[in-house]
């Protein structure tokens, strides 16, 4: 399962994300696609140009991530700042582990998420 988190603090549930084409996934953030990737295998999926745009700041998305920030493994572009004053800016999908893992395999499968993921950051 996976939820989607808008700027104006609404949520909305997206049932098998993992079924969803990549231009739909897009759609839902408004743009390129972005992970933050957690210990927990749970992710935000952010928009990657979200700063260039100058989106809105999720408050929620950035709460979370901030309560989470020692959790986070990856970082990406999407994100303004550094880890512990980032900004979410746009929509974001928080997305659960199984529910990622059946996303990512899916899209590896048409190559066009797996060459997005960057190296995790070293702590």
């Amino acid at each position: 399962m996976a939820t989607l988190i808008r700027t104006d603090g609404s949520l909305q549930i997206v049932s098998d994300i993992h079924k969803l084409a990549h231009d739909d996934l897009r759609s839902l953030i408004g743009g390129p696609t972005e992970y933050i990737l957690f210990w927990n295998g749970r992710a935000l999926i952010v928009n990657e140009m979200s700063e260039h745009k100058q989106l809105s700041v999720n408050k929620g998305a950035t709460s979370l991530l901030q309560q989470h920030q020692g959790d986070v493994r990856s970082r990406y572009r999407g994100v303004v700042g550094c880890l512990g004053a980032a900004m979410v800016r746009g929509p974001a999908i928080l997305i659960e582990a199984s529910e990622l893992e059946r996303l990512l395999n899916n899209d590896r499968k048409n190559r066009q998420l797996s060459d997005r993921l960057t190296h995790p950051v070293l702590e």
